[in-house]
């Protein structure tokens, strides 16, 4: 087991998600479309299509139903990998969405992440308030030594514009990236 492949291919995964995410944004948006549940279902579609990809490797588990996806599990979205017999072998990443303005229902969607075995986390939000709701609930998180090594956090901040306000976290809540697009 090679660290570095590891570490390639959790960027691939992160990149493949950054992209679904921008490509449903500037779809929608050219649409008008404001209804919720069509965002976090067309979110949900372009994410579990490109974590199908033979490159990742992975399985999706969401509410919603496509080719190849199961019904939902704790999390809104999950991608994960199986070994011999169908055995659930890693959760390579976990999503929650949720549209609420309100910090309290961010909070509460959000640190289902934090207590999730898993190294790469992504919340989706439309709230002027969900960046301080994630950045302090790592920090939070952190200050118990409950983080692992190598957690990352993706908050995909929903603007009025159609597009996503991208932050990248580590476990202790530093931030390593910022931008509204693939850099």
């Amino acid at each position: 087991f090679s660290m570095d492949c590891f570490q390639a291919s959790r960027r691939q995964r992160v990149l493949a998600v950054i992209d679904a995410i921008l490509e449903t944004g500037k779809e929608l948006a050219s649409k008008k479309e404001r209804s919720n549940k069509i965002w976090t279902d067309a979110i949900f579609t372009n994410i579990c299509r490109k974590m199908l990809d033979e490159k990742t490797k992975c399985c999706c588990s969401i509410n919603a139903k496509i080719d190849g996806v199961y019904p939902e599990w704790l999390f809104d979205l999950i991608c994960y990998q199986e070994g011999k017999g169908n055995k659930l072998t890693d959760l390579t990443l976990v999503l929650e969405c949720e549209w609420s303005p309100y910090p309290y229902d961010i909070k509460y969607d959000f640190e289902k992440l934090l207590i999730a075995k898993c190294l790469t986390k992504v919340m989706i939000t439309e709230s002027n308030k969900a960046y301080d709701v994630v950045k302090s609930g790592i920090e939070e998180f952190a200050k118990g030594n409950m983080c692992r090594d190598g957690d990352v956090y993706l908050l995909a901040n929903h603007t009025k514009d159609g597009m996503f306000d991208l932050t990248l976290f580590d476990g202790k809540g530093e931030e390593l990236h910022k931008s509204n697009s693939i850099v």
